[in-house]
C-alpha cells in the first residue's frame, strides 16, 4: 500500500548474541516500494580446550524489497530482489563415542567427549545469496494471467574436519556455486461459478557446480575435482475444480514433467582424469485428486490422492556413469478440519505414503564425500492433530501430536558404515563401509512421535499490554543412518517470553529465553 509504515527491533542474549530488524514501505500514487533488513551476530557457545578460546561465532546480514508498479486498474507488476550473507562457525565437530580414525596409532589426535568443547581444525559455513524476481498480472473478466521470472544465485564455502579431533586425519573442502533461472506462466480463473480452472508452463534451468570438490587425509590432499552438473526442466499442469453442492468440492490436477540431467567430472587428484562426460532423461506424469465435504458450517472432511516424483541425478561427488532413479511417491490422506465452538479448533488427519527408488545419501567414512544410491522402497504412514483453545478473554493454548511409522520396505544393498576394527576383531577408531540389508530399519531422521504443547496470556498491565508466552516440543527417539545403529535419544525443548508493549504500541519490550531445560542433542551426525 502507499502508506508510509516503519518499524524496527534489536535484542541482546547470552553469548554476546545481537538481533536487528527494520521494515520501511510506503508509496506514491501507482508505485510502492518496501524494504526489509535482518542483522545477527554472536559470538558462539563452545570452547576450543587446546586454546581455551570460546568459538562457534556466526554472523550474518539479509535484505529484501519489493517494488510494485500500478500499470493500470487491470495491470500491476512487482520486481523484488534479496540478498543474504552468513557466516556460522557452529557445529561443534567431536566424534560419536570416540570413534574417529583421529584416535588411530600414529595419528595422536586430542578430542573431547563433552558437550560445547571441541578440539577439531576450523569448520564453518559461508554463504551468499543473490535473486531477483519479476511477477506480472494482468486481470480479466473470465481469468487473470499471471507471468513469473526469477534468478538465483547462490555460492557457498565449507571446509569441514571429519574426525572431529586435533589432527588433520580426514576433512573435506568444498567451494559451491549454483545459478538458476525459474520461468512460470499460468492463467486462473476468476469467477464466481461452481467450475474454477488454472493451468501452465514452468521452465527451469540450473548449473551447479562444486569448484572444486576437496577431500584431505591424514594432512594430505586426497581428492580434488571440479564437478558440474545442469538441469533443464519443462513441466505442464492444469487443475480444476467442480463444485457439486454447496457442500461437495471435488479437484482433479495433473503436471507432466520432463527434466534433462547433464553431468561432468574432472579429476585431478589422486589420478589426472579429466572431461568425464554423462547425460540422462527423466519425464513422469503426476496426478493430484481432492474431495472435499462440509458436513458442517463449522466441518469439513477431506480425502486426497497424490502422485509425486523427484527427477533422478548423479552424484555430485564422483558422477557415476549412471545417475539414480527417480523417486516415485504415492500418498492417501483423510482429514477433517473443525471449528466445533467459538473457542475450539481441532485438526486431525492420517496418512499412508509409499515410496519407490527413494534416494539416500551416505558418506565415505574417510573421505566424508557423499554417496548417493536408491533403495527399493520405504512406507510411511501416520496420524497427526492439533487443538486451539481460547477459553478466556487475552488466553491462548495450543497442542499437537504426530506418531509416525516409516521404514525401509526393500533396501537389501545398503550402503553403511560400522566400526573399523583390526584382524582380532578389536576397534581401531573410524568407520568402514559396507553393505548391508536394512529392510524394516527406520528411515533416517524420522522420529516416531513428536509434539508441542503452549499457550500465551494477555492483560492490561501498567498503561499498556503484557504477554506471557512458553511452548514446549518434544521429539522421540531417531536414528541417524539407514542402519540404525547411531541412535538420537529423545529431546524436549522449552522456550518462554515475557512481552510489555503500550497503549500507543509505539513499541515492544520482549525478555526471552531457549532452550530453558538446557538440553543436549546432535543437530547432525555425519557417518
Amino acid at each position: 500500500t502507499n502508506e508510509f509504515k516503519a518499524k524496527a527491533s534489536i535484542g541482546y542474549g547470552r553469548f554476546d548474541l545481537v538481533e536487528a530488524r527494520g521494515y520501511i514501505s510506503g508509496g506514491i500514487g501507482p508505485v510502492s516500494a518496501d524494504l526489509g533488513v535482518i542483522y545477527y551476530d554472536d559470538n558462539g557457545y563452545m570452547r576450543n580446550i587446546l586454546t581455551g578460546r570460546r568459538t562457534g561465532n556466526r554472523d550474518g546480514f539479509s535484505l529484501r524489497s519489493k517494488l510494485r508498479f500500478e500499470i493500470s486498474d487491470a495491470t500491476e507488476a512487482t520486481l523484488t530482489y534479496f540478498h543474504t550473507e552468513a557466516f556460522s562457525a557452529g557445529n561443534a565437530n567431536a566424534p560419536v563415542d570416540g570413534n574417529t580414525i583421529g584416535r588411530r596409532p600414529g595419528v595422536g589426535g586430542v578430542y573431547s567427549d563433552r558437550p560445547y568443547e571441541i578440539t577439531s581444525n576450523l569448520a564453518f559455513l559461508e554463504t551468499n545469496q543473490d535473486g531477483l524476481a519479476l511477477t506480472l498480472t494482468i486481470r480479466g473478466d473470465a481469468f487473470d494471467a499471471h507471468s513469473i521470472v526469477s534468478y538465483q544465485d547462490n555460492r557457498g564455502r565449507a571446509p569441514a574436519d571429519s574426525d572431529g579431533t586435533s589432527a588433520l586425519a580426514a576433512g573435506f573442502g568444498n567451494f559451491y556455486v549454483s545459478k538458476s533461472l525459474y520461468v512460470e506462466n499460468y492463467l486462473a480463473s476468476n469467477g464466481n461459478g461452481p467450475f474454477k480452472w488454472l493451468g501452465g508452463m514452468v521452465y527451469y534451468n540450473d548449473l551447479s557446480s562444486f569448484d572444486p570438490l576437496q577431500a584431505f587425509s591424514n594432512g594430505n590432499l586426497a581428492q580434488r575435482a571440479f564437478s558440474r552438473q545442469w538441469t533443464d526442466s519443462y513441466a505442464l499442469y492444469g487443475q480444476a475444480s467442480y463444485d457439486f453442492t454447496d457442500a461437495l468440492t471435488l479437484t482433479l490436477s495433473g503436471r507432466y514433467t520432463t527434466e534433462d540431467k547433464k553431468a561432468e567430472f574432472d579429476l585431478l587428484i589422486p589420478v589426472n582424469r579429466p572431461g568425464r562426460r554423462y547425460a540422462d532423461s527423466f519425464s513422469r506424469f503426476t496426478p493430484t485428486a481432492t474431495l472435499n465435504y462440509q458436513i458442517s458450517p463449522d466441518a469439513l472432511v477431506y480425502l486426497r490422492y497424490a502422485q509425486a516424483f523427484k527427477s533422478g541425478l548423479f552424484n555430485s561427488s564422483t558422477v557415476s556413469p549412471t545417475a539414480v532413479d527417480p523417486e516415485n511417491v504415492k500418498s492417501y490422506e483423510v482429514g477433517i478440519k473443525s471449528d466445533p465452538l467459538s473457542w475450539l479448533r481441532v485438526n486431525l488427519s492420517g496418512y499412508y505414503t509409499d515410496y519407490k527408488d527413494i534416494q539416500v545419501t551416505s558418506r565415505d567414512p574417510v573421505t566424508g564425500v557423499t554417496l548417493l544410491q536408491n533403495a527399493a522402497s520405504a512406507r510411511i504412514y501416520g496420524l497427526e492433530g492439533d487443538i486451539t483453545l481460547r477459553p478466556a478473554r487475552g488466553l491462548n493454548l495450543r497442542a499437537g501430536f504426530s506418531w509416525l511409522k516409516a521404514t525401509y520396505r526393500d533396501f537389501d544393498n545398503a550402503v553403511v558404515t560400522i566400526p573399523a576394527v583390526d584382524g582380532l576383531g578389536r576397534p581401531i577408531g573410524g568407520n568402514s563401509s559396507v553393505v548391508r540389508d536394512v529392510s524394516g530399519r527406520d528411515l533416517i531422521k524420522m522420529p516416531r512421535v513428536m509434539a508441542n504443547m503452549g499457550g500465551d496470556y494477555s492483560f492490561g498491565f501498567a498503561g499498556g499490554s503484557l504477554t506471557l508466552a512458553a511452548n514446549v516440543n518434544y521429539q522421540g527417539e531417531q536414528y541417524w543412518d539407514a542402519l540404525n545403529r547411531l541412535r538420537e535419544a529423545p529431546v524436549w525443548l522449552a522456550d518462554a517470553s515475557i512481552a510489555w508493549q503500550p497503549d500507543s504500541e509505539a513499541f515492544r519490550l520482549t525478555l526471552w529465553g531457549k532452550n530453558l531445560f538446557d538440553e543436549t542433542y546432535y543437530a547432525q551426525i555425519v557417518t
